[in-house]
């Protein structure tokens, strides 16, 4: 419900628009596609090492935005 109450300000706003529920439409399928993927990796893969990769991905991208930000200086 809440979502439903978003999408006027979405139309007023110029958001919504044709081009972008084609896009909306051709990516549903990759997207059922995904989630069915994903289903199958949670059922495969220890949630230890899910999330100690995780971990590691998380501590790569916040050392690079700290380098980006020092960079900047």
């Amino acid at each position: 419900m809440v979502n439903w109450v978003k999408v006027p300000f979405f139309l007023a706003l110029g958001q919504i628009s044709g081009a972008n529920l084609a896009t909306s439409a051709v990516l549903l399928p990759v997207a059922v596609l995904a989630t069915a993927a994903g289903v199958q990796l949670v059922a495969r893969v220890p949630a230890e090492r899910f999330f100690g990769l995780i971990y590691l991905i998380l501590a790569a991208v916040g050392a690079k935005l700290v380098y980006d930000g020092l960079a900047s200086f």
